[in-house]
């Protein structure tokens, strides 16, 4: 029981992080559109 605890504590930890690493790792090019794209989305909500 002690070890599915710790599991389901790392679950709800890791989530945010792994989603960092994967997009720092797959590559940079690939995080520079996403973060234009996430720029372009941005300026328009604020339009």
């Amino acid at each position: 029981g002690h070890l599915t605890f710790e599991c389901r504590n790392f679950l709800r930890v890791d989530p945010k992080r792994d989603i960092v690493l994967d997009v720092s790792s797959t590559s940079s090019e690939e995080s520079d559109e996403e973060n234009e794209e996430l720029n372009k989305l941005q300026a328009l909500q604020e339009k």
